[in-house]
């Protein structure tokens, strides 16, 4: 149970530091899930790309974050590279 806490914590801050390197404002967090600042165009891009993260209710005080769940490291890899991706501009 330690090494998994272990796993979590470390997982979630570098993922924490990921996100906040790629400009999106990264909310601090004691638990398995982070609150990202991300509008509200990135979660269907993120689910194009075969990725589901927590959505906010329009008018709630979370409506522009999405919640991402730490995962292993290859699962945040993805997640990583594809909000990367999405914040690159095209053409």
């Amino acid at each position: 149970m330690r090494e998994r806490v272990e796993r979590i914590t470390s997982e979630r801050t570098r993922l924490q530091n990921e996100l906040a390197g790629l400009g999106l404002e990264v909310r601090e967090s004691a638990a398995n899930f982070l609150l990202v600042r991300a509008g509200r165009q990135l979660a269907p891009v993120l689910l194009r790309s075969g990725l589901v993260v927590r959505t906010f209710p329009a008018g709630s005080q979370l409506a522009d974050f999405i919640r991402v769940t730490v995962r292993l490291p290859q699962e945040n890899d993805r997640l990583i590279a594809a909000v990367q991706a999405a914040m690159t501009p095209t053409g």
